[in-house]
């Protein structure tokens, strides 16, 4: 039964094909192409207008804690 034997030994430690990746080039990886820049521009406006705040009071489960009673 291959679940209950040592993991550190009798492996090949070969890569498997079906989970890596292909090789990729350093320079096409890291240039950006103009749209790909615009769309990260506006990834960043979310921090400007409060998305990224702390919201859970608008959560239905949350609603419930922040009722508070007068006596």
């Amino acid at each position: 039964m291959q679940l209950l034997r040592d993991p550190s030994r009798g492996g090949g430690g070969r890569q498997t094909p079906w989970l890596s990746m292909a090789n990729q080039s350093i320079s096409a990886c890291a240039q950006a192409t103009p749209e790909r820049q615009a769309d990260f521009g506006q990834l960043r406006g979310f921090t400007r207008t409060c998305l990224a705040a702390y919201n859970h009071d608008l959560m239905r489960g949350n609603r419930g804690g922040n009722c508070h009673t007068f006596a």
